[in-house]
């Protein structure tokens, strides 16, 4: 059985313990000219994690909306994986640990799709009630732990690298099970 997590959902559920400080400073004038300057094939997404993962790579997708007085406006992104990478690392007061990082950018049809979104006029709109919203969302393979602690990086301009979405942020899918 395969899992579907909305990671993004579950963790702002959970609470911005785990968001950074300096990604919260960093999107604070984040706006509809920030996001319309987007490059969209630049964006990437990051998830490190301490174990190994079994993505579903057909199914990781980002979604963006926009929801006006009277108007709204929803794009769901398909990503695809681009590099996967393992890393050692070495604690000075514990054990060394692996590091599993997934690298992910958004498919053909999602650039264009987003770029539709970027040239909205519910985007563009200089007096507008409204609210943003953002999510991703996969299916995890019958190989994944239950058990893992998650990072996750967005780049939106190469020239600025990635910053910390959530970090290092403990799931536990067992957990959840016996909750629901």
């Amino acid at each position: 059985m395969k899992k579907t997590l909305l990671i993004v959902l579950i963790l702002l559920i959970q609470g911005c313990s785990s968001i950074p400080l300096s990604t919260m400073w960093k999107m604070r004038n984040f706006d509809e000219n920030s996001f319309t300057q987007i490059e969209p094939r630049y964006i990437r997404m990051k998830v490190r994690t301490d174990k190994p993962m079994d993505v579903d790579n057909d199914s990781i997708k980002l979604k963006f909306g926009f929801e006006g007085k009277t108007e709204k406006q929803e794009e769901i992104l398909g990503l695809e994986l681009i590099a996967t990478d393992k890393k050692n690392i070495s604690h000075f007061f514990s054990d060394d640990t692996q590091e599993y990082s997934y690298t992910f950018r958004l498919k053909p049809e999602s650039i264009m799709a987003m770029q539709k979104v970027q040239r909205s006029p519910l985007v563009h709109k200089k007096k507008r009630e409204g609210k943003a919203s953002f999510s991703a969302s996969w299916n995890f393979g019958e190989k994944t732990p239950t058990q893992y602690t998650i990072s996750i990086d967005l780049q939106l301009d190469p020239t600025n690298g990635y910053f910390t979405l959530i970090d290092e942020y403990y799931f536990d899918f067992d957990k959840l099970q016996k909750e629901s």
